[in-house]
């Protein structure tokens, strides 16, 4: 990949991270409250954020789905006939559903969530290269919480990886009949 190349890849990058690490700028109504939002970046594969939003009625959660297609991206700045044809430009390949759903249908997780109890640090000096970043920040008004790890949770926070997987799993559940 050319010089040039490589700082487009960059800025392509910046904004789909961007993107995913701030989904709410996707979102039109901005009376929505961010409070939870997990997140899967594998080194070669979709990158997948999954948001929840209060709403005001407090009766119903706004859920959202961010999706980079990363791969997509890297294959049109790595094959110069891809980049040809769709234009070597530094506008990610991000899609973003949304769907209402019922609370009660979400509190489970939360209350979960909520039982939890991990030391907020652990000490792991280890290293890796390829893999897939899991992780999760969860937002009120007087405190926030962030946890993040590179493919398995310490075991310190085996609890957390247990939620997210199953919490992730149940999002996707939502979003199985939207196209």
């Amino acid at each position: 990949m050319s010089e040039l190349r490589q700082n487009e890849w960059k800025l392509l990058e910046e904004s789909a991270m961007h993107l995913l690490l701030n989904p709410d700028e996707l979102i039109d109504d901005k009376n929505l409250n961010l409070f939870l939002r997990l997140w899967q970046f594998p080194s070669f594969e979709r990158h997948i954020a999954w948001v929840i939003y209060t709403e005001t009625n407090k009766e119903t959660l706004l859920i959202q789905k961010v999706t980079w297609n990363r791969p997509a991206d890297a294959k049109r700045y790595s094959d110069p006939l891809a980049g040809l044809t769709q234009k070597f430009h530094t506008k990610p390949r991000i899609s973003s559903k949304v769907k209402t759903i019922k609370v009660e249908l979400f509190e489970p997780y939360i209350n979960e969530l909520l039982g939890i109890s991990v030391p907020p640090f652990v000490n792991d000096n280890s290293a890796g290269v390829d893999g897939i970043r899991f992780g999760f920040e969860f937002r009120k008004f007087k405190a926030n919480a962030s946890f993040s790890w590179w493919n398995a949770a310490p075991p310190e926070w085996q609890m957390l990886e247990n939620w997210l997987l199953r919490t992730k799993n149940f999002l996707n559940t939502q979003f199985v009949l939207i196209l």
